[in-house]
């Protein structure tokens, strides 16, 4: 049995989007009008309300701490070996070494390979790209030229480029 406790639909608050309820009738067209009607008083009402601002920070929140886990996650890749993490997740699932330890283990990795590698080597210089203009799929001019639009991903995420099957990322058959 469904029943409404005081507070919980509040109607009469301007902040607050009422649901509208549409009646559609897709094989004869009917209330086609209607959908696109409220779609746009949605629009409109997130626009009034600053919903849409905090919508969207918390969309590219989203993207960014994904940037930025995919980066760290490559790095890893790139500053031990498969066997060595390998050897590392083993090690905490044995109970030989905690989680915190693990990470501190690999962050350790991955400081150590940024400070050999020096400052040159920024993001740019790992193939990283940033979003076109407006979230366009398209690199900004002069960047990830060997990637075309279209190439899977979300709309305004960097592309990486995938990595061989097998394959631990590193160049030049070097190993640590």
């Amino acid at each position: 049995m469904l029943s409404m406790e005081e507070g919980q639909d509040r109607t009469d608050d301007p902040g607050v989007w009422k649901k509208p309820i549409l009646v559609t009738i897709a094989r004869e067209g009917e209330g086609i009008k209607e959908v696109v009607d409220a779609l746009e008083a949605h629009r409109e009402f997130l626009e009034r309300t600053g919903h849409r601002t905090a919508l969207e920070e918390e969309r590219w929140e989203s993207i960014i701490r994904e940037m930025l886990a995919e980066h760290f996650v490559d790095r890893m890749h790139d500053a031990v070996t498969r066997e060595r993490f390998r050897s590392i997740v083993r090690d905490v699932a044995e109970r030989r070494m905690d989680k915190l330890e693990a990470l501190d283990t690999l962050l350790r990795a991955i400081y150590e390979l940024e400070a050999a590698e020096g400052p040159a080597r920024g993001a740019a210089g790992r193939g990283a790209r940033r979003p076109g203009p407006r979230g366009s799929g398209r690199p900004v001019e002069g960047e990830g030229q060997g990637e075309g639009p279209g190439k899977g991903g979300r709309k305004g995420a960097p592309r990486r480029p995938a990595r061989p099957s097998g394959s631990s990322g590193r160049s030049g058959g070097r190993r640590r």
